[in-house]
């Protein structure tokens, strides 16, 4: 069974070094091959502007490869994580939730 992921986050150390676009993008590439490399792929990525940080949901094998990737991420100080966490699609969701309350 997959494990989807919803991250909020905001630049880390790497990309906040960056001084051009280049570097930046060097940067994200490092992000998108430690998702690849564990078995992950992005689902959607975005920014909330409310929050003034970026939201991607991405899905991972299991749960163990999507704990290695955010490992991998984090020490590598690519980005400040706000919140990680499992995501799960209202469709998959409501039967659950109905299925528990009787």
């Amino acid at each position: 069974m997959s494990y989807t992921t919803i991250t909020v986050s905001r630049p880390g150390a790497a990309f906040r070094a960056a001084s051009n676009a280049d570097e930046a993008n060097a940067i994200f590439a490092q992000v998108q091959e430690i998702i690849t490399s564990n078995g992950g792929e992005m689902g959607m990525i975005g920014f909330d502007h409310a929050q003034n940080a970026n939201v991607a949901l991405t899905t991972y094998p299991d749960p163990e490869s999507a704990a290695t990737a955010a490992i991998q991420m984090e020490a590598k100080q690519l980005l400040d994580v706000v919140s990680r966490g499992m995501f799960t699609t209202m469709e998959e969701l409501w039967p659950v939730f109905t299925g528990a309350m009787g």
